[in-house]
Order: C-alpha cells, then structure tokens, then sequence
C-alpha cells in the first residue's frame, strides 16, 4: 500500500492510499478508531484508479492547495 496522510487546518485527516482493495477496505476498517489518544469520529471513502505516482506511504507536513502532499 502507498499514498499519503496529512492533517488539514480543520482538525480532520486526509488520507490517500493505494493498493489492493481488499487492503483498501481492512485499512479503511482499522482507522476507525477509539481509545484515550485517538478518537475518529467518521471514515469517509471514495474509491478510483490508481494514478501510480506515490512510491511509498508517508506523513505529509503541510497541506498544499488542492489536497494533493507538498514536497
């Protein structure tokens, strides 16, 4: 799995993964989550092609306009 995480101005997480689906779907079930940490309110999901441009899966430090991991 490849793709990105970052945390927006809001508060919210935006994460992009690419894989298989079924790793798709097990990650998507696993970041709904609670304990005295984390607390995840609501997982939205969208599902499309893969573009094939993420080489690995990291932490983006700053969002860049248009959603998409800065440098």
């Amino acid at each position: 799995m490849v793709g990105f995480f970052q945390k927006i101005p809001d508060g919210r997480v935006e994460v992009v993964a690419e894989g298989e689906r079924s790793d798709l779907l097990r990650f998507a079930s696993a970041l709904k989550m609670e304990n005295y940490l984390i607390r995840v309110d609501d997982v939205e999901t969208a599902y499309c092609e893969a573009s094939g441009s993420f080489p690995g899966f990291r932490k983006v430090n700053r969002p860049r306009r248009g959603g998409m991991p800065s440098g």
